[in-house]
Order: C-alpha cells, then structure tokens, then sequence
C-alpha cells in the first residue's frame, strides 16, 4: 500500500476577497446616504406644497359657501389670522401651528384691458406663511419673491347664486 497524502480543498474566502468585498459595499453605502439629504429635502417640500394646496382649497370651499353680498362687502380687508398644523387642518393649539394664513378679496383682475370691471367676479389673495410665532409673520422684508418671506395663491370666485343658488370658483387654483 502506498501513502497518499491528501490535500483538504481550501474553503471559504480569502482576506484580499474580502477587503475588496467591504469595500465595495461600503463605497455604495456612502453613495446611498449621500443621496438622503437630498431626497429628505425634497420631501419636505412635496409635504409643505400638498399642505399649503389643503388649506387654499379649505379657505375657497368656505368662501364659496357665503353668500355673494357678504363677500363683495369684504372686498380689500384682510381676514383674521388662521393657523393651520401641518398637514393643513385649522389648528387651535398653539403648540401645534406650522402655519399662518390670511386672505383677502380682491376686484377680478383677470382680463388685462378691460373697461368694466364685472361685479360677479372676484379675486382671493391668500397668504401662507410657515412663521406663526413670529411677530409680524406677513413680513415683507424676507427673501423670497419679491422681498416676501410667505406664499401667496390666487383664486378666483364668480357669482353663480342667481343661476344656482351659491359660489363657484370660476377658474383653478394657481399655485
């Protein structure tokens, strides 16, 4: 009988295959974390504009069910300061409020030129601001358009109450 001697087949990984492994994964980690700041970001954001779109279509839903003659008698005062909580609900705590809202209405400016103005249109000016503890939160000394430091949306209302016995916005909301 003849002695073999015999080998044991190597198993597993080596500590080169290994290093390179790690590496590679934590090469796209770090990539992958990267990329959440910016997409958190973008969230927020998404939030903020789907909130403030809640709050505009609340106010011009509670618009519409007043009667015409008490809107065209509100034309040029601001409304009272509502507060909102973030995802765009009418908020009495104060612990709660992300937001400020206030609106005005306005004459319908819609058609450049126009000789008369129409008596059965009006404008919404709403204001949106994200500082409801600040002292002056419609401040326009900010950053923003037009030195603003909150949103404004327009919306439009028309008198339908002859025709269908209440108010309906005459065109969509411009964001």
């Amino acid at each position: 009988m003849t002695a073999r001697c015999i080998q044991p087949k190597p198993q597993g990984f080596s500590l080169a295959e290994s290093l390179i492994a790690i590496s590679i994964l934590s090469f796209t980690l770090l990539t992958i974390i990267g990329f959440m700041p910016a997409g958190l970001d973008n969230l927020r954001k998404a939030e903020d504009r789907a909130a403030k779109a809640r709050i505009v279509a609340s106010l011009v839903s509670e618009l519409e069910a007043k009667p015409w003659t008490e809107l065209f008698q509100a034309r040029g005062q601001y409304s009272r300061n509502i507060y909102y909580d973030r995802s765009g609900m009418v908020e009495v705590k104060k612990v709660e409020w992300t937001y400020v809202v206030r609106y005005r209405i306005t004459d319908w400016a819609g058609v450049p030129g126009a000789v008369t103005q129409p008596l059965d249109l009006l404008t919404v000016e709403v204001e949106i601001s994200d500082k409801p503890l600040a002292s002056i939160p419609f401040s326009n000394t900010g950053i923003g358009p037009a030195g603003r430091t909150y949103d404004v949306k327009i919306a439009h209302l028309a008198n339908t109450e002859s025709a269908y016995g209440r108010v309906q916005t005459s065109s969509p909301l411009i964001p």
